[in-house]
């Protein structure tokens, strides 16, 4: 059986450590518990599709963690990105190491 990581590494996904979250300290929502995880989104993040988020979608939250997509697999859609100053990244960990997504 192979587990859900496996198969999105698969189709060009790639999922980040469990435990890891999406971190944003300038994009973060006023209801956010303090470690910036909460993250709010511009509609310039969400993918350009009525069939996909709805018409005129606006901002919306996303908590969870990061996911690396292989840009050059043309069955990969981005369906929302994190601005440029989000990671993903264990919040109650130092980091040492360059996180494994970041975004745009």
């Amino acid at each position: 059986v192979k587990r859900s990581w496996e198969l999105a590494s698969e189709v060009g996904v790639e999922i980040d450590e469990s435990g890891n979250s999406v971190i944003d300290h300038f994009n973060f929502d006023s209801k956010d518990e303090g470690l910036h995880t909460l993250i709010t989104t511009s509609p310039e993040n969400l993918v350009k599709s009525e069939h996909i988020v709805g018409q005129g979608s606006g901002a919306c939250l996303y908590q969870g963690t990061g996911l690396a997509t292989d840009s050059a697999n043309p069955l990969v859609i981005n369906v929302l990105t994190a601005s440029s100053s989000a990671y993903s990244h264990n919040p109650q960990e130092m980091i040492k190491d360059y996180p494994h997504a970041v975004g745009k």
